[in-house]
């Protein structure tokens, strides 16, 4: 009990001291009303809920990988390749599409860009032994680079380094958002408790042998974690496009919404249906960090209140283990 109060203690005290510093222009009350205010306002929640597109779907899939050992941080490359990929297709290949059958294809097309890209660090750690962890970080770098090499280059359109816009008509709004990302929740906690694959996964992580003889071969398993996590956080950056995101400008940093998705997976607790509420929160950290601007707080207060939100759970878990031990 002590190690529980104590990791709860510290995390409180921290949080004070990070709004003590930081948010003095606003206050305390005002970051909380504008955070409160989204959940209280129609178009503040429809705009969240936009946001969980690819937060949600890139933590849903790793919430799989993870439970199998396959600690990939590469969803942020997935996103965003998935997203140039909805906006190659519609902005520049079939711009005259139907509308139904246009975003069904860029979603199918995010997707599967998103699964491609993520196989390679799968292939790496089966074949190379190549650590996951660093190669799907180095990854999301590559897919930065490539796509700031195309919106400078053969998608810049007019005088300004920036692509053209997705057409209006292809465009999602937010009940088409929360459908997508329920579904793909619901889909992974179905993947993990209902099927071979996901049995496979939670038995590598409690009895590997076992697990070797019974299950999947380890080999098949990371192949596959790796290929649908990839496809989840794809999907994720095709409804970020045809949803807030709409044309690219030359970027220096990420986005840096798969990396929320990755903290979204660990909070989650690795349970796909848990990643909607968390996603949901850090989506309204999003919008809530826009309106925070006008009031002097920089944007980074949502980076460091999601900080401050992993770091708590963080130590509380290891409160708990004190408390277990």
């Amino acid at each position: 009990m002590r190690g529980w109060l104590g990791a709860a203690a510290a995390a409180a005290v921290l949080a004070m001291v990070a709004v003590a510093a930081h948010f003095t222009s606003a206050g305390a009350l005002g970051v909380a009303r504008e955070v409160i205010g989204v959940f209280t306002s129609p178009s503040g929640l429809e705009a969240a809920v936009k946001y969980m597109g690819p937060i949600t779907c890139s933590a849903a899939g790793l919430t799989l990988a993870y439970r199998a050992g396959f600690i990939t941080i590469g969803s942020e490359g997935q996103v965003l390749l998935g997203s140039a990929a909805a906006l190659w297709l519609l902005a520049y290949a079939w711009p005259t599409a139907p509308r139904a059958g246009g975003v069904a294809a860029a979603l199918a097309l995010a997707a599967l860009v998103g699964a491609a890209w993520g196989s390679i660090p799968g292939l790496l750690r089966v074949y190379a032994r190549v650590n996951e962890v660093l190669s799907s970080l180095m990854l999301n770098y590559v897919a930065l680079s490539a796509l700031n090499y195309l919106i400078a280059g053969p998608w810049r359109a007019g005088a300004f380094t920036a692509t053209r816009p997705v057409p209006d008509e292809y465009s999602l709004g937010y009940l088409h958002i929360a459908v997508v990302v329920v579904a793909a929740a619901v889909l992974f906690e179905f993947i993990r408790a209902r099927t071979k694959l996901g049995v496979a996964a939670e038995a590598y992580g409690a009895a590997v042998r076992a697990a070797e003889t019974y299950t999947l071969p380890r080999r098949t398993l990371i192949l596959a974690v790796a290929v649908l996590s990839g496809a989840a956080a794809g999907l994720g950056g095709g409804l970020m496009m045809l949803s807030f995101q709409r044309s690219f400008q030359a970027m220096s940093q990420p986005p840096g919404y798969g990396y929320m998705g990755v903290l979204v997976a660990w909070l989650s607790g690795t349970s796909a249906l848990a990643t909607l509420p968390v996603s949901l929160f850090f989506s309204a950290l999003v919008v809530a960090g826009y309106s925070l601007q006008a009031l002097g707080v920089p944007f980074n207060f949502v980076l460091l209140t999601q900080a401050m939100a992993v770091l708590a759970a963080a130590l509380l878990k290891a409160g708990r283990g004190v408390r277990s031990g």
